[in-house]
Protein backbone atom coordinates (compact mmCIF):
# COMPACT_ATOMS: atom_id res chain seq x y z
CA UNK A 1 0.00 0.00 0.00
CA UNK A 2 2.97 2.31 0.76
CA UNK A 3 4.06 1.69 -3.16
CA UNK A 4 0.78 2.83 -4.63
CA UNK A 5 0.53 6.28 -1.99
CA UNK A 6 4.08 7.21 -2.63
CA UNK A 7 3.43 6.50 -6.54
CA UNK A 8 -0.13 8.55 -6.83
CA UNK A 9 1.76 11.75 -7.18
CA UNK A 10 4.58 10.85 -9.54
CA UNK A 11 2.13 7.83 -12.01
CA UNK A 12 -1.21 7.65 -11.43
CA UNK A 13 -1.21 4.94 -13.94
CA UNK A 14 0.93 2.84 -12.78
CA UNK A 15 0.06 3.61 -8.97
CA UNK A 16 -3.71 2.39 -10.34
CA UNK A 17 -2.23 -0.19 -11.91
CA UNK A 18 -0.39 -1.85 -8.78
CA UNK A 19 -3.76 -1.11 -7.29
CA UNK A 20 -5.68 -3.44 -8.83
CA UNK A 21 -3.50 -6.40 -7.77
CA UNK A 22 -4.18 -5.82 -3.89
CA UNK A 23 -6.85 -7.69 -3.08
CA UNK A 24 -9.83 -5.67 -1.35
CA UNK A 25 -10.34 -5.96 2.50
CA UNK A 26 -12.59 -8.19 3.92
CA UNK A 27 -15.48 -7.71 6.21
CA UNK A 28 -15.14 -9.90 9.45
CA UNK A 29 -13.73 -9.80 12.82
CA UNK A 30 -10.33 -8.19 12.37
CA UNK A 31 -7.55 -6.48 14.10
CA UNK A 32 -7.16 -2.28 15.04
CA UNK A 33 -4.04 -2.55 12.35
CA UNK A 34 -6.29 -4.55 9.43
CA UNK A 35 -8.51 -1.98 10.04
CA UNK A 36 -6.14 0.47 9.42
CA UNK A 37 -5.09 -1.09 6.45
CA UNK A 38 -8.10 -1.51 5.00
CA UNK A 39 -8.85 2.59 5.92
CA UNK A 40 -5.72 3.23 3.99
CA UNK A 41 -7.16 1.07 0.67
CA UNK A 42 -10.27 3.00 0.87
CA UNK A 43 -8.57 6.39 0.96
CA UNK A 44 -6.70 5.06 -2.30
CA UNK A 45 -9.60 3.88 -3.59
CA UNK A 46 -11.13 7.06 -3.35
CA UNK A 47 -8.21 8.66 -5.32
CA UNK A 48 -7.83 6.26 -7.99
CA UNK A 49 -11.69 6.07 -9.09
CA UNK A 50 -13.10 8.69 -8.24
CA UNK A 51 -16.70 7.67 -9.18
CA UNK A 52 -16.56 5.62 -5.88
CA UNK A 53 -14.68 8.58 -4.21
CA UNK A 54 -17.83 9.55 -1.43
CA UNK A 55 -18.50 6.12 -0.66
CA UNK A 56 -14.74 5.19 -0.25
CA UNK A 57 -14.49 8.22 1.76
CA UNK A 58 -17.12 7.42 4.25
CA UNK A 59 -15.42 3.92 4.80
CA UNK A 60 -12.11 5.15 5.20
CA UNK A 61 -13.71 7.54 8.07
CA UNK A 62 -15.59 5.20 9.63
CA UNK A 63 -12.77 2.47 9.59
CA UNK A 64 -10.27 5.58 10.96
CA UNK A 65 -12.86 6.14 13.46
CA UNK A 66 -13.29 2.63 15.21
CA UNK A 67 -9.51 2.72 15.32
CA UNK A 68 -8.87 5.76 17.21
CA UNK A 69 -7.13 7.48 14.32
CA UNK A 70 -8.99 10.68 15.00
CA UNK A 71 -6.69 12.75 12.76
CA UNK A 72 -7.19 10.74 9.84
CA UNK A 73 -10.94 10.67 10.24
CA UNK A 74 -10.92 14.63 10.08
CA UNK A 75 -8.73 14.76 7.70
CA UNK A 76 -10.92 12.63 5.80
CA UNK A 77 -13.88 14.41 6.94
CA UNK A 78 -12.72 18.01 5.63
CA UNK A 79 -11.95 16.58 1.69
CA UNK A 80 -15.59 14.57 1.71
CA UNK A 81 -17.13 18.20 3.01
CA UNK A 82 -15.09 19.66 0.30
CA UNK A 83 -16.76 17.41 -2.32
CA UNK A 84 -20.04 17.89 -1.26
Amino acid sequence: MSIVESLVELDMAHAEKIFNDISPPQKSHIIAAQKRLNARWWTMKSILNPSMTIVALREAISLNKSTGCHNAAKQLTARLHKLL
